[in-house]
């Protein structure tokens, strides 16, 4: 209570253009997994103009362009929309569009450059998601890495997300992009690693090259992970846990195979040992306790921590 006590009394006294939710969390090292945004499949979009805080809406998109892309994610389960861009403005050339499928069993990059939005309405994501093997043309062998920079959405993604895409731009160039909103700018600066949908949150400048290199290697860097995409909240915690009492780090080692709510906030999940089919079952809660934090610099908005607790973990033989 003292504690929640001093910070509202920063809070009154400080002027919010002051107040950063990331550095906030940051500082008191609030637990950044169990986080990520959930999908498992991305609409990712070229848009170069200036985004508001809510992209599609607010876009210079035509109506019947803004209509399609909204059918897309409210027709495809567990899917998001994202706008990209490289940073600078520039309107010259084709426009790049990309459906990922970051399923954990399946994991696909399609590409298609656009000589207009218009051009949209040629693409049948359905189809393309069904029947991959009809557009190997377009699948791109290399991973995407998004940096949120979306200043209009929260502030924090802008100060601490623009340094980090410059950084990552500089070493690694065409697979690295910014992106709008996916959840999470208390973590800011915070990235995905697609089609993996491996997403990590407060990343350091200096760590960005270790994270991505185990990235490419299919592996997980455990400091900073907030989750992989295709899982629930709740089995991301499961999986961080798990992997932090095996050290088994490898996207490959485990195979999810059932999730169980225990009641009162409670859950046991389940992950196979591709190796020997070992069964771990993790037991954990997750519920917001504790002392309200700044949950967002655009509402000021103040909300306890989603807290993982792991219960316990058991092994046994299939």
């Amino acid at each position: 209570m003292h504690h929640l006590l001093g910070f509202l009394t920063i809070y009154m006294n400080t002027d919010p253009r002051k107040l950063f939710c990331a550095a906030i969390n940051q500082k008191e090292l609030r637990p950044v997994f169990g986080s990520a945004p959930e999908a498992n499949i991305w609409f990712l979009l070229e848009y170069n103009n200036p985004w508001g805080s809510k992209v599609l809406i607010q876009s210079s998109l035509s109506a019947e362009i803004k209509a399609l892309l909204q059918s897309w994610v409210d027709n495809t389960p567990q899917s998001k929309l994202l706008f990209i861009k490289r940073g600078q403005k520039q309107n010259i050339g084709k426009l790049s569009f990309f459906i990922v499928v970051g399923q954990a069993d399946e994991q696909l990059v399609f590409q298609f450059q656009l000589d207009n939005y218009e051009s949209l309405t040629q693409i049948d994501p359905t189809k393309i998601i069904l029947n991959p093997e009809q557009f190997t043309d377009h699948i791109l062998d290399s991973p995407l890495v998004l940096v949120c920079t979306n200043g209009k959405r929260d502030k924090c993604c802008a100060k601490y997300g623009l340094p980090l895409f410059k950084t990552m731009q500089h070493y690694y160039e065409d697979i690295v992009w910014q992106c709008s909103h996916f959840g999470g700018h208390k973590f800011a600066p915070t990235f995905l690693y697609l089609p993996e949908g491996l997403c990590y949150g407060h990343v350091a400048m200096s760590d960005c090259d270790t994270i991505i290199d185990a990235c490419m290697k299919g592996n997980i860097e455990l400091a900073n992970y907030r989750g992989q995409s295709c899982y629930r909240k709740i089995e991301q915690a499961a999986d961080y846990f798990l992997r932090k009492y095996t050290g088994k780090l490898n996207l490959n080692d485990y195979r999810l195979t059932a999730t169980e709510s225990l009641g009162d906030n409670r859950w046991e999940v389940k992950f196979a040992d591709t190796a020997d089919a070992t069964i771990y079952s993790i037991k954990l809660s997750g519920e917001k306790t504790g002392e309200p934090v700044l949950a967002s610099c655009t509402k000021m908005k103040m909300a306890p921590p989603m807290t993982y607790v792991k219960l316990g973990i058991h092994s046994s033989q299939k």
